[in-house]
């Protein structure tokens, strides 16, 4: 994935490492021919950045909570998910338990949306005692819940970017007008109800240009067991939207996607 901006009649790409070394490769018009467009450009588009070692080793290879942490350093709204992510689903080694090497497209809720839930009661601070398993007041319900809530927001086998059109496209080339559904990565059981280890969907579609994403309610017999609450918008924006990572692309949304297992006492 190669990201794309004209301003002022000038075109700019980045690759994953002009991401993170933070320039662009400005094209410039060269010619016409029958088949397409010429440019020049001002430097090469680089697939993973450069440091200042020798040989193949001069090239780096950051894992995806790398890049989860470089994207949230130029994007601040998306502090307290990362602080969730931090708390709940990272290793030592920096790997994110639950999430494989596959293709990624993964949803930064803003800070706004999660202190409505904070405020709400559903998800307390990242610094709560509750999150800590060395405190008295370690609570794992919560930190299931918020553990849950990460997961939630990693959808899987798609790479999505909010690329203006109308439709969709994934990163396998495929377009779809009226939206699709996709995995997240979180599995919910719930023995109360018979739920063992299922898979929960997202729905995707545009609203206006802009991605949409809304969790689909887990039926069986016509019967509601887990229930998809909210949704969210990607918010667009240099720092905010298609932030490219390995094999993965990040966006900002304005809200936040749960699913709540629907227990009658």
């Amino acid at each position: 994935m190669i990201r794309y901006r004209n301003e002022n009649e000038k075109t700019y790409l980045q690759a994953i490492g002009n991401i993170i070394e933070n320039q662009e490769v400005e094209l410039t018009y060269n010619d016409t021919y029958n088949n397409g467009f010429v440019y020049t450009v001002d430097k090469a588009l680089e697939y993973s950045a450069r440091n200042t070692l020798s040989g193949d080793a001069r090239w780096s290879n950051p894992g995806l909570y790398e890049f989860i942490q470089e994207y949230v350093a130029r994007n601040p709204e998306a502090s307290l998910f990362l602080d969730y992510l931090k708390a709940t689903r990272v290793s030592s080694d920096g790997n994110i338990s639950g999430v494989g090497t596959g293709a990624y497209t993964i949803l930064f809720s803003s800070n706004t949306s999660i202190y409505k839930l904070i405020e709400q009661g559903i998800l307390v601070e990242p610094d709560s005692p509750k999150l800590n398993q060395s405190s008295t007041e370690f609570d794992n319900e919560m930190r299931n819940k918020v553990s849950n809530f990460v997961l939630t927001h990693f959808l899987s086998g798609y790479v999505m970017p909010d690329d203006g059109l109308p439709g969709i496209m994934i990163s396998n080339g495929n377009y779809y007008e009226e939206g699709l559904r996709v995995n997240s990565t979180l599995r919910v059981t719930e023995a109360s109800l018979g739920v063992v280890n299922e898979r929960m969907f997202v729905d995707v579609s545009k609203q206006g240009e802009r991605l949409a994403f809304s969790p689909r309610d887990f039926s069986e017999d016509g019967k509601v067991l887990i229930s998809g609450i909210g949704g969210g918008v990607v918010i667009p924006g240099l720092t905010h939207s298609n932030y490219i990572g390995p094999r993965s692309v990040f966006h900002l949304i304005d809200g936040y996607l749960l699913f709540e297992a629907n227990i009658t006492e």
